[in-house]
């Protein structure tokens, strides 16, 4: 065990002080601030380019059809301004794109149906906060995730366009979502905070001894 070697001393998990479930009300409080009932009859669609595969997530989605889902754009915030201004040059006039500069990413998964990036870590906030994700990919370029994850990849045009007509569907097996989130984030059970202080009462204690 890696931190074992470094830390000899007992080790605590708690999880992710970030990753905890999202409430019903903060979602639909989201909702209500951010959706408008002008296209509440199409699904919500959160676009997150990351560094170094923004064009080729907008290749695929210049040769394919989204009318079926609202467009949200959220770029790595590194290279935002760039992203945003390649992505509307390109994609304005075929469809309309949202971005909103008040919310977070990870508020903007909360009232999305699916997400789609490529590199980005977004694949698994999405995951665990009960959103498909799905990854675009180009097989002649090495990947820069675990390919042994198991979330949905898309390699292909014509996957894609299924996709967004909804003839295709991905849903992760029970055993694979539990154990990607003991993997990355031990528990996603909105009990960190208590393990945390629980940690910290331990550590006390034996100081008092």
């Amino acid at each position: 065990n890696i931190l074992q070697s470094y830390f000899p001393k007992p080790i605590h998990i708690i999880g992710s002080l970030n990753h905890e479930k999202p409430t019903s009300n903060l979602i639909t409080s989201l909702r209500k601030k951010i959706l408008t009932t002008k296209s509440k009859n199409k699904k919500y669609l959160l676009l997150c380019p990351s560094i170094g595969d923004e064009n080729l997530i907008l290749s695929f989605f210049e040769n394919c059809d989204h009318s079926n889902y609202n467009i949200i754009l959220s770029p790595h915030p590194t290279h935002k301004k760039k992203i945003l201004k390649n992505y509307f040059n390109k994609l304005d006039n075929k469809f309309e794109i949202k971005t909103f500069d008040n919310y977070s990413t990870n508020e903007l998964i909360l009232i999305s149906d699916i997400v789609v990036c490529s590199m980005s870590t977004v694949a698994y906030e999405a995951l665990f906060s009960n959103v498909m994700s799905v990854r675009l990919i180009n097989e002649s370029v090495p990947p820069f995730f675990n390919t042994e994850d198991k979330l949905p990849i898309i390699d292909n045009y014509a996957d894609f366009n299924d996709l967004m007509s909804g003839k295709l569907n991905f849903k992760l097996k029970k055993k694979d979502f539990i154990k990607l989130q003991e993997h990355y984030f031990y528990k996603i059970d909105n009990n960190v905070h208590r393990r945390f202080w629980s940690s910290l009462s331990k550590f006390e204690n034996k100081f008092k001894k």
